[in-house]
């Protein structure tokens, strides 16, 4: 299924990022409402981040869709219901590192 902006805009999604950098890795998660799909792809954070709004590149391929009965728990144990997409994306710290651990079709 190819995802349009207005198939996201206004929907639910839960980010789960990992970066990677020499040292190891670390995951980033939180859940919030898609606000704008541009330049960058901007969420307005519900939870899981202090932050109002995140953004990540403006891909929709990331996008994985979800059903609306499945409750998520991430790391302070909120549940997260009427979750529409799953977003998962991995983000390396240099070029360096990516061509070390990083798949050929991946972002830097």
């Amino acid at each position: 299924m190819t995802l349009t902006v207005e198939d996201v805009i206004g929907k639910r999604a839960i980010v789960s990022v990992r970066n990677i950098s020499e040292t190891g890795e670390s995951f980033d998660e939180y859940w919030g409402i898609i606000d704008t799909v541009s330049d960058v792809l901007s969420i307005k954070v519900e939870g899981g981040s202090d932050k109002e709004f995140k953004t990540l590149p403006p891909d929709l391929t990331d996008f994985e869709l979800t059903t609306h009965d499945v409750i998520y728990q991430l790391k302070d144990n909120d549940p997260i219901s009427g979750v529409d997409f799953e977003i998962y994306w991995t983000r390396y710290e240099t070029e360096a590192v990516h061509k070390k651990y990083g798949n050929q079709n991946d972002e830097i």
